[in-house]
């Protein structure tokens, strides 16, 4: 429900963006809430939530959407409840290793970032630390399974120009401190 939710509202926006909205795509996507640190830093801190919801083109909406489409439903039916948190964090902590890394790259701080891939990558994050904290050996074979697609997503994140470094590591380090978190509370077995 939650899953299918979050990708209903990224292909509503993204229909606005492309099809509805008679500004150009840079002006719409500003307005909508893209994650844009001398804004965040005015005080616009809704933006680190907001920016996760747009997508420019047909492509980032479908490969996002897609990873979320599968790997969400996973997680929603296996985690429940605590399903809602892992997917803030895939949303805060990629906006905030964003927002903090102009801080020591100061070229960072007036790129626009906007995509659901930093919680795409948070569902990674999390996989890795099932397998790790997890007595399950269930979730080892699926950390294994999807561990090429990780270090693919990861390659692309490097060498691909115009994609989200901090986004994408702070998505991955988010949904892995998630699965740490349900691990030290005894949620995790």
């Amino acid at each position: 429900m939650i899953t299918n939710s979050y990708i209903f509202i990224c292909v509503v926006v993204f229909i606005y963006i492309n099809f509805i909205s008679k500004e150009d795509h840079t002006t719409s996507i500003m307005k909508l809430g893209a994650l844009y640190v001398p804004k965040v830093r005015e005080g616009e801190w809704w933006r680190m939530i907001t920016c996760h919801f747009i997508h420019e083109n047909i492509m980032h909406l479908f490969m996002n959407m897609y990873c979320i489409y599968f790997l969400g439903n996973y997680f929603e039916s296996m985690l429940g409840i605590y399903y809602i948190p892992l997917v803030i964090m895939g949303m805060l902590t990629p906006s905030l290793f964003t927002v903090l890394a102009p801080m020591y790259f100061p070229r960072l701080d007036n790129h626009m970032t906007i995509g659901a891939s930093g919680v795409a990558f948070a569902y990674f994050g999390a996989m890795i630390g099932l397998a790790l904290f997890s007595k399950d050996s269930y979730f080892m074979l699926i950390l294994q399974g999807y561990l090429y697609i990780i270090i693919i997503n990861l390659l692309f994140t490097f060498l691909m120009p115009g994609i989200s470094k901090t986004g994408h590591i702070g998505g991955l380090i988010g949904g892995y401190l998630f699965t740490f978190i349900l691990y030290l509370v005894g949620l995790l077995k």
